[in-house]
């Protein structure tokens, strides 16, 4: 029985694209790889009663994509969990909490009224912003730690939950291309907006 990368290896081949892609599954063992450092615990409970140390959070901020982008290039897993999430927005996008803070909210859209916060205006209101967050489904997790890791590091009975390819322009067309041939389907690809890790993961 060949194996999950033996198979991928021809569409890579293909594709004309020399580094495999990762996946997205969910463990309660914590890899050896790249994650953030225990922090500040993101919950709605904990935002409410106004415990969550913004100041310590931000100065503790650790993203996703920067540990991902290690792993990739050492080949090794990254990881976040709960407890050790470093960012508020990978820690919803990753599914290890919910629901989502008012804090995202406010960060990703236009700011926190009376601080010295500024937004990153990716969505031009509050209210557009928490309607997105509304319609992003993060996955529901199995496992203590979300991990995204080389595709070859997964065992037949570990499927991995997404697949991601890091690729040039080119390639990415190859893929569009390819999965509309091979659903049928001139709709079967959708860009939605998203942070990267909500692109990735969520």
């Amino acid at each position: 029985m060949t194996t999950l990368m033996e198979r991928t290896q021809r569409l890579l081949e293909l594709l004309g694209h020399d580094e495999a892609p990762f996946g997205v599954c969910y463990s309660n063992a914590r890899p050896d790889g790249y994650g953030p450092k225990a922090g500040e615990i993101y919950s709605r409970e904990r935002e409410l009663a106004g415990h969550i140390d913004w100041q310590r959070a931000f100065e503790n901020f650790s993203c996703i994509i920067g540990n991902i982008w290690l792993a990739r290039k050492k080949r090794a897993p990254a990881w976040i969990s709960h407890e050790e999430c470093g960012c508020m927005g990978g820690g919803y996008y990753a599914g290890v909490y919910r629901p989502y803070l008012d804090m995202n909210v406010l960060y990703v859209s236009t700011g926190v009224p009376g601080t010295h916060i500024e937004g990153e205006h990716y969505l031009p209101s509050p209210e557009a912003m928490r309607a997105f967050m509304e319609d992003t489904a993060p996955p529901v997790p199995d496992g203590r730690y979300c991990v995204i890791k080389p595709l070859e590091l997964f065992t037949a009975d570990e499927p991995p939950l997404v697949v991601n390819f890091f690729v040039r322009p080119e390639v990415m067309t190859g893929l569009y291309v390819l999965t509309s041939y091979a659903t049928g389907s001139h709709l079967a690809v959708v860009s939605p907006f998203a942070a990267g890790c909500g692109s990735l993961i969520a």
